[in-house]
Formats: structure tokens, C-alpha cells, sequence
């Protein structure tokens, strides 16, 4: 990347961590498709479904139950 292109985004402003474990008990795992990943909780096996995206409404993630 060009270094005037970097730059961090949001995705989900709530605290997963809150009453749970620790901030660095989270770990992103990789899928087949570049814009998807799967968050792992380390501590207690809580899982999300990621997906980035350049605008807003393609950036969000979702519980896996």
C-alpha cells in the first residue's frame, strides 16, 4: 500500500471482550474469500463472521451461534 492510502476503520464499536476474557484473547482466521475472516474469542470459543469492505454498508460482523 501507499503510505497516503493507510489508515484504520471501525467495523463494530462494541467491546466483545466486555465480561469475558481479554482484548488480546481474540484472534482473525482467514477464508477462502479475501473480504471474509472468522474472530475467534480464545478464551471461551465465541466466534464471529467478518466481512470488510470500501464502503460502510459492505464493512459488518455477526455473531456465529
Amino acid at each position: 500500500l501507499d503510505s497516503y492510502n493507510e489508515g484504520s476503520i471501525t467495523i463494530n464499536s462494541e467491546d466483545l471482550s466486555y465480561g469475558y476474557g481479554h482484548a488480546d484473547s481474540f484472534e482473525l482466521y482467514p477464508t477462502q474469500n479475501m473480504y471474509q475472516l472468522i474472530l475467534i474469542d480464545k478464551t471461551d470459543g465465541r466466534k464471529w463472521h467478518v466481512q470488510w469492505g470500501m464502503s460502510d454498508s459492505a464493512r459488518w460482523i455477526r455473531r456465529i451461534y
